[in-house]
């Protein structure tokens, strides 16, 4: 499933057996209107999101503009927003 929101960004909710997930989590990855993927820190993918972090990874990918740089410290911004809503990133 994919849902793209009027920032242009496009979170896509994926499962199953090749994805990061599990019976009770999905894998999602946020991207841009010009086709740029979110960096979480060390992957493009964020695996294993409860039902509880759904809702908050896709008011971030709704409101929020994405990182696109591909290491942990530079993804700050990321972590610090998901620490706020007590995500463990």
């Amino acid at each position: 499933m994919q849902i793209t929101f009027a920032n242009g960004n496009t979170i896509s909710i994926q499962s199953g057996t090749v994805n990061y997930c599990d019976d009770c989590t999905c894998e999602i990855a946020i991207r841009d209107k010009d086709g740029n993927w979110h960096n979480f820190g060390n992957d493009t993918v964020k695996g294993w999101v409860s039902p509880e972090e759904l809702p908050k990874c896709m008011e971030f990918a709704a409101t929020q503009k994405i990182s696109t740089i591909g290491n942990m410290i530079q993804s700050e911004a990321f972590k610090q927003w998901a620490n706020n809503y007590g995500i463990e990133y």
